[in-house]
């Protein structure tokens, strides 16, 4: 967790990568952007190279003090983004190692466009800097055929398709996790009715991620998740009035999937909030957990 704290700790690596700061895990990092950068900076080491990409200004100062005390080179992996068209979706090119890379990533999110540019600088700089066999080839190749299960991830049809519903699961479980979530819904069809499937655990601004993602979804299911820091079904509702979205609570995982595929065929049913909900649902969703 974190930087600083991180069990990778006991490594020295040959490239350090910090993707974009939000707000998360505060009662260890700290209540600021710029406490929690600090702490993310822990991985860095002096003499070291540093990826990242301009971000919150205030990650970027703590972030432009830390390579300076430490004496780091940093590489903006800007580069590797696509020009003049941030946010649209289908493949671009991108120029690295001396050859065009076609950029074709299954993973869905305008947000992913700055993970594969981190991920595309850093397989450079393993390449130049330290002498690994990596190719434009094997960069698009890889590219391609990554798979993030959990994110944004949609249920095919046909095998998996329950009552012609279409299921989306996505771990956002922080307020910038959710608005990526909020992002990436807007570039999918549209679909009615809206059912979100929803838990997080309580050390999470219940409040806040309710009133950026619940607006969009016609009713929210709440669901029991196994974890003693699991937020209380009392404290979801109230975040749910207060953002007047119609909620209802199951008794159990397996039983919110049933309400909200019973509410509505050919609509859309999104399951987010905590990464434990997403596991626990894709388990019985694609049969390993029985059928729902």
């Amino acid at each position: 967790m974190g930087g600083r704290l991180d069990a990778t700790n006991i490594v020295d690596p040959l490239i350090s990568v910090i993707t974009d700061i939000s707000l998360d895990h505060t009662e260890w990092l700290g209540s600021t952007i710029a406490a929690i950068t600090r702490e993310k900076a822990g991985i860095l080491r002096r003499g070291g190279t540093l990826v990242t990409l301009p971000q919150h200004p205030e990650a970027n100062q703590v972030l432009g003090e830390v390579s300076a005390e430490l004496g780091l080179r940093a590489v903006n992996a800007a580069a590797y983004m696509p020009a003049g068209r941030t946010g649209v979706a289908g493949p671009y090119r991108v120029e690295a190692l001396g050859a065009r890379v076609e950029v074709e990533s299954p993973l869905t999110g305008s947000h992913q466009q700055r993970n594969i540019a981190l991920a595309i600088a850093t397989a450079v700089e393993l390449a130049s800097a330290h002498g690994f066999p990596v190719t434009p080839a094997a960069i698009a190749d890889g590219i391609r055929h990554t798979r993030w299960p959990g994110r944004l991830e949609r249920i095919k049809p046909g095998r998996f398709e329950l009552a012609g519903v279409k299921w989306i699961l996505d771990v956002a479980h922080n307020p910038a996790g959710v608005w990526a979530l909020r992002a990436g819904l807007g570039d999918l069809e549209a679909r009615t009715p809206r059912t979100l499937v929803f838990s997080c655990l309580r050390d999470k601004p219940v409040a806040e991620m309710a009133q950026i993602l619940f607006p969009l979804f016609e009713q929210v299911i709440f669901a029991p998740i196994h974890s003693a820091r699991a937020t209380a079904i009392s404290d979801l509702e109230a975040a749910a009035k207060a953002t007047g979205t119609p909620a209802v609570s199951a008794g159990s995982v397996r039983e919110s999937l049933q309400w909200a595929r019973a509410r509505g065929e050919d609509g859309l049913v999104v399951v987010s909030g905590s990464v434990y909900l997403v596991g626990e649902a894709r388990s019985l969703l694609l049969g390993g957990g029985g059928e729902i």
